[in-house]
């Protein structure tokens, strides 16, 4: 996992930083729904972007 570190870049600004994308993080289900999609769909979007 990555996050981005904006401002200080002491220890404890990143472990906030990662704290906050992990709170931040969304699976796949919850996409879909959002979409109105089906997770399969979704699966094939993303591996045509990385392929």
């Amino acid at each position: 996992m990555q996050c981005k570190i904006i401002g200080r870049r002491n220890k404890y600004s990143m472990i906030y930083a990662m704290f906050d994308a992990l709170a931040k993080h969304r699976g796949i289900e919850s996409i879909a729904r959002g979409r109105g999609k089906r997770i399969l769909s979704l699966q094939r979007e993303m591996a045509g972007r990385f392929a």
